[in-house]
């Protein structure tokens, strides 16, 4: 039997910690005539007063594990070092997962896995599996959504997340690129068939009862397929002039007060984007709007956290 408290074990950390990188500028903020919310936040700054890129990638590099590797794969690697005392087999791990990380400077893997922190820390709403192993090459990307979660709703039905990541120069190619991608994905593509036949066939959750009755829901052909609704999160990162590029020259206030001078604007083009694309706006959808001070950059730092350039 599926229960909500099943799905919340599956949430890989129950911390806070990101709040130590981000700042929280709005939540839960409702586009109007669409079932679409919005999650917007910033960097911190450093005592130097200078925003936490290098850092924040760091922080993301330590959660790449639970992220690419199977959680049945991370219970045998400690369970092992239990065993064997030290921590040989979770370093092992670390080794795997950050191999199935591309090298190349435009990867957008960092903002995948930063939605998959995002979904899990502050909606709460666990990963599904794990579609790092899945690609057929550490040096290319996935082909398919960049992200699955799930968890069960209120009326009893599997509620599933159906994830995209953009990082753009631009908050206006980001945007769009990401709502051409989550319609795709919502709207029942080859592509979704896909995933689902691979949800199917590789879940791995440690709870075996739990994980017999969650695989029926992805079988068209068992009656619980039709207890599943299709829902979207998605993140957005672009460029944002309005960070500081000297030490101690602005403090965080300024910069949150910039982004409050932009969310409507922000806004206003994630309704255009929803109604540029027919029944999307029925669509339960969560997104979350981060300004970097430069998206390349970031990508940079994460790259050289994992140690592959």
């Amino acid at each position: 039997m599926l229960t909500r408290e099943k799905f919340e074990e599956l949430i890989s950390s129950q911390s806070d910690n990101i709040n130590t990188y981000i700042e929280t500028i709005e939540v839960n903020s409702e586009i109007e005539d669409t079932e679409t919310t919005t999650y917007i936040h910033c960097l911190k700054l450093c005592g130097r007063s200078l925003p936490r890129v290098s850092d924040f990638a760091k922080y993301l590099s330590h959660r790449v594990i639970n992220y690419a590797i199977p959680k049945t794969d991370i219970r045998t690697a400690q369970l092992k070092d239990m065993e064997e005392g030290g921590s040989a087999n979770i370093m092992k791990l670390r080794e795997k997962a950050v191999s199935l990380f591309t090298s190349l400077k435009t990867s957008g893997e960092g903002g995948e896995l930063l939605l998959y922190i995002l979904v899990e820390e502050f909606l709460q709403i666990p990963q599904l599996i794990c579609k790092m192993p899945l690609k057929t090459s550490g040096q290319v990307h996935y082909h398919g959504v960049d992200g699955i979660h799930c968890t069960l709703g209120n009326t009893g039905n599997l509620e599933l997340y159906w994830g995209e990541s953009k990082l753009h120069q631009t908050y206006g190619q980001a945007i769009k690129e990401c709502f051409i991608s989550l319609n795709n994905f919502l709207q029942n593509s080859p592509s979704t068939d896909r995933d689902i036949e691979l949800i199917h066939d590789n879940l791995d959750l440690i709870d075996a009862n739990f994980q017999n009755a969650l695989v029926d829901y992805f079988d068209k052909d068992n009656p619980n397929y039709n207890s599943m609704n299709y829902n979207g999160i998605a993140l957005v990162g672009f460029d944002f002039n309005k960070y500081p590029s000297a030490p101690n020259s602005i403090e965080l206030d300024t910069i949150i007060t910039e982004v409050n001078n932009k969310i409507s604007t922000w806004k206003a083009k994630v309704k255009e984007q929803v109604e540029a694309h027919q029944y999307l706006n029925t669509f339960t959808i969560h997104l979350f709007i981060l300004p970097f001070p430069n998206v390349q950059v970031f990508r940079d730092h994460f790259l050289d956290e994992l140690g592959i350039i």
